[in-house]
């Protein structure tokens, strides 16, 4: 073979590897992106479907019991029988007291209807006064055409007006409650049993806040300044007693109230009677909310609980964690929330021919990258109106990333 044609062979095969290699790396590539296109495209809208969130917060909460305080009706020196803490019996002897030769005159430590800090009172006219001054305020802002301001003073007044209809209702419900146990004063060498009158969970402490801090009484003070208070319990004797002295309280463990405040904003993720799981420490236990009461700045949640908690009968307050049953119902990607020029949170929607479009939301709840809305259409003041306003609805297309589009915008 001359050294022409080998070098025409040889030039044949290079040509060949090349065009291998060229059609190699075009098939990696194809097979690259359409790997790509499959697996890693970014998800650029969704269709909107129902879902559930379950709230959970923290929370500092009030303990409201039905105590009874127990006094002596005898100076005299008392050993206790029963354990703080323990379930008695309806006359049920929980204590011995004797009277020896000579009985020192001491005061009670703590005297039970006595609180250290005074808790601020509402009364009518003050309410009154507050409910005028309000009315007075929105009637001017109206008048200045102030319309954005109106919806929050109207919140308050309807907060105002919902505690003046408790304070004239009254919550006839669990109150404080004394009496005198004993046989009476003593004399030089004698002792006799104590018993209760009534059954229950038996404890030694008190707070000197029983008489104000009573679920009948919650209405009249201001919750606000009382979740900020330090309120420890004390032992009610040390031994020696005076006549009128208390001894020890009887609580009622049939069931009690947890009182926590949320912001008015909340309040709408809380409706009277609803059902909640409450976590306390390694314990869960489920409770009712019982009422919704208005505060100075908060709203209050009174939650009814009928199962036992560790030193419920004891401690004032206690935190708690709260995880509502459900909140169900239509759920966006938090990311697909914006604002249109006028500062109202919606989302951007896509139609049939890929056109964008904005939509109004109003968010019932969210946990972390989901929320909750409001569905077909809700209702806000605009202008001084309550103005319905239509929103998302069922398998509505919603871009995932609200703030790259515009409205008019064409989706590929």
């Amino acid at each position: 073979m001359s050294e022409k044609s080998r070098r025409r062979k040889k030039k044949i095969r290079v040509k060949g590897i090349i065009r291998l290699f060229i059609i190699t790396a075009v098939v990696v590539f194809v097979i690259f992106k359409l790997i790509q296109g499959n697996f890693s495209k970014e998800e650029v809208s969704y269709a909107l479907s129902y879902d559930e969130i379950n709230v959970r917060d923290t929370y500092r909460a009030l303990i409201l019991r039905n105590e009874h305080i127990l006094k002596s009706s005898s100076s005299g020196t008392v050993v206790q029988v029963a354990n703080d803490g323990e379930r008695v019996k309806r006359n049920q002897r929980i204590m011995d007291i004797s009277k020896g030769e000579s009985i020192e005159v001491v005061s009670s430590e703590v005297v039970s209807t006595q609180t250290s800090i005074e808790i601020e009172k509402y009364n009518m006219q003050q309410v009154e006064s507050e409910i005028e001054a309000l009315k007075s305020e929105i009637s001017e802002k109206i008048h200045m055409k102030s319309y954005d301001e109106i919806k929050g003073l109207s919140l308050e007044l309807e907060a105002k007006i919902r505690r003046r209809l408790l304070m004239e209702e009254g919550i006839s419900d669990e109150t404080y409650n004394e009496s005198e146990v004993g046989s009476g004063e003593l004399t030089i060498g004698e002792s006799a049993p104590i018993q209760t009158p009534l059954a229950g969970i038996l404890t030694y402490y008190v707070d000197g806040y029983e008489t104000e801090l009573t679920y009948a009484n919650i209405i009249n003070i201001a919750l606000d300044d009382v979740m900020s208070l330090s309120i420890p319990p004390y032992v009610a004797t040390q031994g020696i007693v005076q006549s009128g002295d208390a001894l020890c309280k009887i609580i009622d463990d049939e069931y009690y109230y947890l009182i926590i405040l949320v912001d008015p904003g909340d309040q709408n993720l809380y409706d009277l009677s609803e059902d909640l799981v409450i976590n306390v420490g390694s314990q869960t236990v489920k409770g009712f909310i019982a009422e919704l009461i208005p505060t100075e700045s908060k709203v209050a949640v009174a939650i009814k609980v009928e199962s036992y908690i560790d030193n419920f009968y004891k401690d004032r307050f206690v935190d708690i964690s709260i995880t509502q049953e459900t909140h169900r119902g239509l759920t966006i990607k938090t990311s697909s929330l914006v604002k249109d020029e006028n500062n109202q949170w919606g989302v951007y929607i896509v139609d049939k021919y890929k056109k964008v479009s904005f939509k109004p939301v109003k968010v019932i709840v969210h946990q972390g990258d989901t929320a909750i809305v409001k569905e077909d259409a809700f209702y806000e003041f605009v202008d001084g109106k309550n103005v319905r306003i239509d929103t998302v609805g069922f398998f509505d297309q919603v871009l995932v990333r609200g703030e790259k589009y515009l409205p008019g915008d064409t989706v590929d």
